[in-house]
């Protein structure tokens, strides 16, 4: 997967795809440490904090933070970044969420409308009428005080 990002690192759907499989790495580690009954495998300090990132989906969202470098003005991207992480239950989704959303709110207008919020994707590479977007967000993704 990293070879294949190397050479193609502005295919979205290899980004995607990489950050569902760390994800569920992390849903299926935790899901297997229960089921064996051991909540902590790592014992001393420095391998139980590497743990503690695996386990609360700190690699994917490393992932996501390269997939906003390689691709920073796809707002189609992050959307579906946030549609993946709600599929796969970890530790730390909440917290994954709230990146996404953040990087979001930094890097796109949001504008509230009707009962829910849009996103304007303005902030494109040639700056044209063209390039302009609407994309539906989450109304949780942002509140009155945000935008």
């Amino acid at each position: 997967m990293q070879s294949g990002l190397r050479n193609c690192s502005g295919d979205t759907s290899l980004w995607l795809e990489y950050f569902r499989m760390e994800l569920l790495y992390a849903h299926k580690l935790i899901a297997r440490r229960t089921a064996l009954g051991i909540a902590n495998a790592a014992a001393d300090g420095e391998a139980a904090a590497a743990d503690a990132a695996i386990l609360s989906g700190g690699l994917a969202c490393l992932v996501f933070d390269e997939a906003v470098k390689a691709a920073p003005h796809d707002a189609h991207l992050r959307r579906r970044f946030l549609e993946v992480a709600a599929l796969v239950p970890c530790n730390g989704t909440a917290a994954l969420v709230e990146h996404i959303a953040a990087s979001m709110r930094r890097d796109f207008a949001l504008v509230r409308l009707g009962g829910g919020w849009l996103l304007l994707h303005c902030a494109c590479a040639r700056g044209t009428d063209e390039d302009t977007h609407v994309l539906s967000v989450p109304s949780d993704l942002c509140d009155d005080t945000q935008c």
